[in-house]
């Protein structure tokens, strides 16, 4: 992340097609394209390599409407998590909520550059959101959770420092991405970036999309036999990884690779994939996969839903981005998601403005 304005856009960057080479942190982008569940891609690799372009071109394989919010290490506590809007609350009479980063970023992707060098208390409020997909908000007074579903793509360069164990453990996918960029496809990108090439890879960016939405249809029917969840749990085992939360990671990320593949079920090839982009990358001894550091990966903020006064919330304090999953109380009650265009996941608050902690409506 960079030293600067909380919450940024990323400017311009080459399509997803553009970058060549770094083949498995493009497989693990992919992937998480396909299923939201794996929470996120950190990339390791030094100067040189490409892999914030690779971060920020993976913008080009969602909807316009899709957040993507890259957010500096300069950022405070209330961008980050959210705070008081003083100005509405004195000209509507009501405390209303202005979010911050994690909540602008639900339902697509937090971009996060130098991920290792968080502060611990960044690390907790990322993990905990990662974890339990709402956010706590306290802020003068008020507290208040905000539903919010997203995830993290993270890049850092190792020799700088590991990423800390909870953001490890709360991401799904670790690559890394050493090997750098021959000089014909770093001048072949620079070219893209100043548009001296126009647009070759439309064509190819518009099949590679497709294929995403097509994996996304096709994920829930992926069948996974219990032969392959044992192979993944044994392989967790003797990689010496504790815990059953890397055996599921793994089997998410074998049947998202399966679905994006067009397959019904899964194969071999999935669960190579799937121990490599999973399983190894937190094998005991790795590098950069230290203990894990209970105080990081534990939820913050476990006090109650709402303390104190009341917040409001209104449709514009949390626009809804374009072809996403979208709560829906009408169809499901409080809480619950329904199917949208894209089949991206995004939790918001109900669309009435009504207040947090009171009675639904009947």
């Amino acid at each position: 992340m960079r030293s600067g304005k909380a919450g940024t856009e990323p400017g311009r960057s080459p399509p997803f097609t553009a970058v060549a080479g770094l083949e498995k942190a493009k497989e693990a982008l992919l992937l998480l394209a396909v299923d939201f569940g794996l929470k996120g891609v950190l990339i390791g690799g030094g100067p040189g390599a490409a892999k914030t372009t690779l971060a920020r071109a993976f913008r080009s394989l969602f909807d316009e409407g899709t957040p993507f919010i890259e957010a500096p290490l300069s950022v405070t506590p209330d961008r980050l998590t959210g705070s008081l809007d003083f100005e509405r609350t004195l000209r509507t009479g009501r405390r209303r909520l202005l979010p911050g980063l994690l909540a602008r970023a639900g339902g697509g992707v937090l971009l996060a550059d130098e991920v290792n060098r968080l502060a611990p208390w960044q690390v907790r409020q990322i993990a905990a959101a990662l974890r339990r997909e709402r956010i706590l908000v306290e802020r003068e007074g008020v507290s208040a959770t905000i539903p919010c579903r997203f995830v993290l793509v993270g890049t850092y360069d190792p020799r700088e420092g590991p990423v800390a164990a909870g953001l490890q453990d709360a991401v799904g996918l670790h690559v890394s991405a050493e090997e750098l960029p021959t000089g014909v496809q770093r001048a072949a990108l620079l070219g893209r970036l100043l548009g001296l090439d126009g647009e070759p890879e439309a064509g190819g960016l518009a099949r590679l999309r497709a294929q995403i939405r097509s994996g996304r249809r096709r994920l829930s029917r992926i069948q996974i036999s219990q032969e392959a969840l044992g192979r993944l749990a044994r392989s967790a085992l003797a990689a010496g990884v504790e815990g059953h939360r890397v055996d599921l990671l793994a089997a998410r990320a074998a049947r998202a690779r399966a679905a994006l593949q067009g397959r019904r079920r899964i194969e071999e090839e999935d669960l190579a994939a799937a121990v490599e982009l999973v399983v190894a990358p937190r094998a005991r001894g790795a590098h950069g996969a230290p203990e894990p550091d209970r105080e990081a990966a534990e939820p913050v903020g476990e006090s109650s839903p709402l303390q104190g006064a009341e917040m409001w919330l209104e449709p514009e304090d949390f626009p809804e981005p374009a072809g996403v999953l979208h709560c829906s109380r009408a169809a499901h009650g409080p809480g619950r998601l329904r199917p949208g265009n894209a089949g991206l996941p995004l939790c918001r608050p109900d669309g009435r403005g009504r207040r947090l902690g009171a009675a639904p409506d009947r």
